[in-house]
């Protein structure tokens, strides 16, 4: 557009924006791959883009970050493609921690001396649960992710979604009643507390005060993922367990099936191996008594023994028994295993990842994907047929 160019080409001819000298806070930091950074540069009135260039970010000796107050040098320009006038930044010097950090490290501490970030407070994750809840936007990625991953893993975990407004104003406030209404309702076993990346001024809802008591108060065990896995927020530190990531999270809240029964069958095999031991002890105590006793009276050695032996062959009838039951348990798991299912020839079809149990499920045209036992096969429904009962 020759309206930005002739703007540009008039800011380039003013000597006093070649070097200026800005004052400010840094927010919405990005480094590009290239090696180029940008950020937004601000004081209490007002806000500038600013943008460092990569031969220009190795004559800044400090890692520049979030909340972080700068006085740099540069020269205004203006980006003619979006018509934005910047700072092109070519040194920098720190001022000390910014605002957002000086606030976020006082209420740490005042929240610390409270007691919300003791170890003996925190709740136990539960290894198998049968719902879980996620509190997070229902527009953003997060939402899916954590969705997909659990039921990818497990589909038999329920899983309640509970919208809620995570960035902005009156966002903690949002987060505190979410948080308040799954303890209320009461299926929940878990909560899953997650948002996607951001600015530290985005992060924000997540160090206010409300989230952190709501959290600190719930019943219910809280994993906490907000943002990517270098950033922290007080949630973080409250929370029952920090995930890295909130697709991490949904992995720790969702055991896969293969993995239960392993685990089952090592129990069963850690029975058998604790019985045979205990049978071996009690023979072995038996055997020692019998020859600690001594009889002047033959009979009466005799019909004591008959005794003990009556007493060892019901204690190995119980411990039969036992294992008997043990190993059809273990049968009837991999039997209805769904790995077994697929070993015998048998396949598993899914629309929309929901398994197909009854012909209405599916139309002409659907995509569908057919499990086998070493693989996948994508296909498209040409045609179906319903099966007519026979009468009589």
């Amino acid at each position: 557009m020759e309206l930005n160019k002739f703007v540009n080409g008039v800011i380039d001819s003013e000597i006093l924006l070649n070097n200026v000298f800005l004052r400010g806070e840094v927010s919405n930091y990005k480094k590009h791959y290239s090696g180029t950074s940008y950020f937004t540069l601000k004081d209490e009135n007002a806000e500038i883009k600013a943008v460092i260039f990569k031969e220009y970010m190795e004559y800044i000796p400090f890692h520049i970050e979030n909340g972080q107050e700068l006085v740099v040098l540069g020269t205004v320009q203006l980006y003619e493609k979006k018509g934005q006038y910047q700072i092109v930044v070519e040194g920098a010097e720190p001022l000390g921690v910014g605002k957002l950090k000086l606030n976020f490290e006082e209420l740490k501490n005042h929240l610390k001396e409270k007691g919300f970030f003791n170890a003996e407070k925190k709740k136990e994750i539960p290894k198998m649960p049968k719902c879980v809840a996620v509190i997070t936007s229902d527009t953003g990625a997060v939402v899916h992710d954590v969705i997909n991953i659990i039921q990818k893993r497990n589909e038999d975990i329920k899983i309640i979604v509970v919208p809620t407004k995570v960035q902005g104003e009156g966002a903690s406030i949002e987060i505190a009643k979410s948080v308040y209404a799954v303890n209320e309702h009461g299926e929940a076993d878990v909560i899953i507390l997650g948002r996607g990346g951001g600015s530290e001024e985005d992060l924000w809802s997540f160090n206010e005060e409300i989230t952190v008591e709501a959290i600190f108060n719930s019943k219910i065990p809280i994993i906490s993922a907000v943002g990517h896995e270098t950033d922290f927020t007080l949630s973080d530190f409250v929370a029952d367990l920090r995930a890295s990531t909130p697709t991490e999270a949904g992995e720790i809240v969702s055991p896969l099936k293969s993995e239960i029964l392993n685990r089952i069958q090592t129990t069963l095999d850690e029975s058998y191996k604790i019985l045979d031991k205990k049978i071996g002890h009690e023979g072995d105590r038996v055997r020692k008594l019998l020859k600690e006793i001594k009889y002047k009276d033959t009979t009466k050695c005799e019909e004591h023994n008959q005794i003990v032996n009556r007493i060892e062959e019901n204690f190995k009838r119980k411990v039969e028994n036992r294992k008997e039951k043990l190993s059809n348990i273990t049968k009837l798991l991999e039997a209805n295993s769904p790995i077994s299912i697929l070993n015998k020839g048998y396949s598993i079809v899914t629309k929309e990842k929901k398994v197909i149990k009854n012909i209405e499920n599916v139309a002409e045209g659907d995509n569908v994907k057919i499990e086998l036992k070493n693989g996948y096969i994508q296909c498209n429904v040409v045609s179906r047929m319903i099966k007519k009962e026979k009468k009589g």
